[in-house]
């Protein structure tokens, strides 16, 4: 593994002010060993790092694991990363939004929530750009299995804590003359350039595009209409991000996919039981069908991309409950309204559930680990056979549903 080098500042003395900034005083790092703790490939946008720590706290030694996530050394990558406020981005969702919506849902008894994600010790948005939070695997967090898609009790568990989460955002928001919407307006997809989009998205389209010419059944209308989005990329996915007063906006995370869900099992059943998502440089206040139609169509079992209902029911129920809970129940909107932005947003979902999918069905031996490559357009996209399967699929489904 062609691991990052470990920056000079990334030491015991930052661990202690970090620990420290975090509701402690007293805390003394006594040792520290640090680690990468993401394989190549695995993440363009960050560097992730792994500190276990030895900690004196109240003369009791004790152990502690923390992430660091920090900014890239890729002068070019970093550049992006700073014209895309990214991690300004996910530092605001870690201070400003998770902290409150957690303690509104904590402050109304409302039942069966879970944190949304991660404690967070530290941040910073001065050079260097970084977050310190819990390390969610030494809780017994992990990711779902790998390349694999997501089966009905995962789809069910995460739908769940989106509506709970969107319906407190939704609430606070209405609480606060509108600073969440104020603070997370700008997301990823309405500030990436023509270029970055040709070079994040394009590349995989491109190349299903290419594989799909020889299924008979995409040959004429499909293609060409793949070929029209592909064409129009930046407009179908910034338009389907917009939303206006009259629309129910929500704090949406954007980026749901496996590489960015946690889940814990329990040791009696082997059976999920909670969630923790991370990885919040997406994040914007939009619709929340685009969370919808990112996850189901990137993540879930087909049977799921093909009927949706039980998903959807699932996060209505949720929404409305945790809105009535909340005491604010004629913000819900209708079933009606929820399926009719489906289809208003559905490009959003046709494109990264297309792209996003393909990483979550990718061989791992075939992720590309150079950053650069992905900037310089010399990105190598080879799609697995389980990909193409579902790809091939989904494109049917798309097409029959007037989606493309």
């Amino acid at each position: 593994m062609n691991e990052n080098p470990l920056p000079d500042w990334l030491n015991n003395e930052f661990l202690e002010k970090a620990l420290n900034s975090s509701n402690e005083s007293n805390l003394k790092v006594i040792s520290s060993e640090i680690t990468n703790a993401t394989a190549p490939g695995d993440n363009y946008g960050s560097h992730i790092y792994r500190a276990t720590i030895n900690i004196s706290r109240n003369g009791l030694q004790e152990k502690l694991s923390v992430i660091i996530k920090a900014e890239v050394f890729n002068p070019e990558l970093k550049k992006v990363m700073s014209e895309l406020n990214a991690f300004e981005r996910e530092i605001n969702a870690f201070t400003v939004a998770i902290p409150q919506l957690q303690n509104l849902l904590q402050e109304k008894a409302v039942t069966n929530y879970q944190p949304y994600a991660a404690k967070c010790y530290y941040t910073s948005k001065d050079t260097p750009i970084m977050l310190v939070l819990e390390d969610l695997k030494e809780a017994g967090f992990r990711l779902a299995n790998p390349s694999q898609v997501l089966d009905t009790k995962h789809c069910l568990l995460v739908v769940n804590t989106l509506a709970t989460y969107h319906a407190a955002s939704a609430v606070l928001n209405n609480r606060t003359s509108h600073k969440l919407e104020q603070v997370f307006e700008k997301g990823l997809y309405n500030t990436l350039s023509q270029e970055m989009f040709d070079l994040f998205f394009k590349p995989m389209l491109t190349e299903l595009i290419s594989i799909a010419q020889d299924w008979p059944e995409c040959q004429g209308d499909i293609i060409n209409k793949l070929r029209l989005i592909e064409e129009n990329l930046r407009e179908c996915l910034k338009a389907s991000t917009q939303i206006n007063e009259t629309d129910f906006g929500v704090f949406a995370h954007l980026d749901v996919w496996v590489n960015n869900l946690m889940f814990h099992y329990s040791e009696d059943t082997k059976e999920v039981d909670a969630i923790r998502f991370v990885d919040f440089q997406g994040c914007q206040w939009t619709s929340p069908v685009l969370d919808l139609l990112y996850f189901i169509n990137a993540n879930a079992a087909l049977e799921h991309v093909k009927n949706p209902q039980q998903i959807i029911d699932e996060y209505y129920r949720r929404l409305k409950e945790t809105l009535a809970a909340l005491g604010c129940v004629h913000l819900c909107p209708s079933k009606e309204y929820l399926h009719q932005q489906f289809d208003k947003r559905c490009k959003f979902g046709v494109v990264l559930g297309l792209v996003a999918r393909s990483g979550v069905l990718m061989n791992r031996s075939d992720a590309e680990t150079d950053a650069s490559k992905v900037l310089k357009n010399e990105m190598f996209v080879k799609l697995s056979e389980a990909y193409k399967k579902d790809a091939r699929k989904m494109l049917s489904i798309f097409n029959d549903r007037g989606w493309l």
